[in-house]
């Protein structure tokens, strides 16, 4: 195995002819979880992870906040700190007998489908009330074993461990949080991938965890700054923090499940700058974002003529009373082929074309995803360049005001304001529900 090369740290009983040279090259000792009701051994934490050369190592690197490679471990700061840990359970890697053992009782389980905006994927009871013999026993493990040897490593005060296994089939995702919530300290990912023909995965397999950098507001922001894919007996730890934005990307493989046991490792909450470390910055205060209203424009070429853009049964005086009840009655209406048809498919093939089109991204991360049109870099007289003095003129204005009997037009108009945005969404766009973001003006 890959730990045979690393220092002995456990006494080791070979036999009377070996010498001390020769008890140091053997493998340290696996770390072992017994079941309450036999002497059977169930799960074994690979011993090179307690040695002390890797001990002092680890602590000097995460307390300096600097990066760390090893046989079996690499330890990130950037975006923020993250340990990735290989052969986490002793087990020989080809046989994989104690990750299919777990596998296998992960088939038994009574699933919960979780499903909102912000996730779908299916999950389990916390791993403390499972009775699963190997399942226990890695929950033990965790608890006995791997939590005071976290808070070494760390420097981090811990006093308990919460556990569940998550499935994550076809088409279920995770979108972007950092998991600052209460007494969480620092979150770990265990990862089963056991099938022989499927101990790694790939691009195409989706479901990575993905990292997310925070900008000066503490706002994640893109593109994924990195992503680590699934991995038989793999274990993430990070530090949650008010910049640990992440998110599991959406599953893409039909043959094989995203199978994990994750949770946190608590302790007592860190207060900073007068916050009781409750909550990220971003739900503790209003998000600003770079939407901005403003009021009616007279387009370069004058006013535009409706009848020249809009189908003229939306023009007519009877239609627009009829849509303005139904704006009353629905707060909504549908306007079907709306504009003309020889507008619309001008305004398909600038789309088509989108040589000189500038699209962006708009964010934050944990709110939304999808792109949006730079109407400033269209050139003069273009289709999108029409639309975009249509709406924002005071003739739109105007229609939208007798289409709904707002304040948008007229005496009683004060200061009507507009924002427009031509959006792009394709596989991995999505806007969350309780967005309470404002606006910057």
């Amino acid at each position: 195995t890959r730990n045979t090369s690393e220092a002995d740290t456990g006494g080791g009983g070979g036999g009377s002819s070996s010498t001390q040279e020769d008890e140091r090259l053997k493998p340290p000792a696996a770390k072992r979880s017994r079941c309450s009701d036999s002497n059977t051994e169930l799960v074994s934490i690979n011993g090179c992870f307690f040695e002390d050369e890797f001990r002092e190592q680890f602590k000097a690197a995460w307390k300096s906040g600097a990066p760390l490679r090893t046989s079996n471990t690499v330890l990130k700061n950037d975006p923020f700190q993250l340990a990735v840990l290989q052969n986490f359970l002793q087990e020989e890697p080809e046989a994989a007998h104690s990750t299919k053992q777990l596998e296998e009782e992960f088939c038994t389980l009574e699933w919960k489908r979780k499903q909102m905006d912000l996730y779908e994927f299916y999950q389990t009871n916390d791993l403390c009330s499972l009775q699963r013999d190997h399942l226990r026993a890695f929950y033990t493990v965790l608890k006995e074993q791997m939590m005071p040897l976290v808070e070494e490593l760390t420097g981090i005060k811990l006093t308990h461990v919460s556990a569940s296994c998550s499935m994550y089939n076809a088409g279920d995702y995770l979108l972007v949080h950092d998991d600052l919530l209460s007494d969480r300290r620092i979150a770990y990912v265990f990862y089963l991938s056991p099938w022989d023909r499927h101990r790694e995965w790939q691009e195409s397999d989706g479901g990575a965890l993905e990292l997310f950098r925070a900008d000066q507001n503490s706002l994640p922001v893109f593109p994924v700054t990195e992503r680590i894919f699934p991995r038989n007996n793999q274990l993430v730890l990070f530090r949650v923090c008010e910049k640990s934005f992440h998110q599991v990307g959406e599953v893409t493989s039909f043959v094989y499940p995203r199978l994990t046991i994750n949770g946190w490792f608590h302790g007592p909450s860190v207060e900073k700058g007068g916050t009781s470390g409750n909550g990220s910055a971003a739900s503790q205060s209003s998000i600003i974002i770079d939407t901005h209203y403003f009021g009616p424009r007279t387009p370069p070429d004058g006013e535009p003529n409706l009848a020249s853009w809009i189908n003229d049964v939306y023009l007519v005086d009877e239609v627009k009373q009829n849509v303005q009840k139904k704006v009353e009655m629905f707060s909504e209406v549908s306007l079907e082929q709306f504009f003309l048809r020889p507008r619309f498919d001008a305004l398909l093939d600038n789309l088509r074309q989108g040589g000189e089109l500038q699209w962006s991204i708009k964010g934050p991360a944990h709110l939304r995803k999808y792109e949006v049109l730079n109407f400033k870099s269209l050139p003069a007289g273009s289709p999108l360049a029409a639309l975009y003095d249509l709406f924002t003129s005071r003739a739109m204005f105007r229609l939208l005001y007798e289409y709904t009997e707002l304040d948008l037009y007229g005496k009683k108009a004060k200061a009507p304001k507009c924002a427009i945005e031509l959006q792009r969404w394709e596989r991995g766009c999505y806007t969350v529900l309780g967005d309470s973001s404002t606006y910057a003006d």
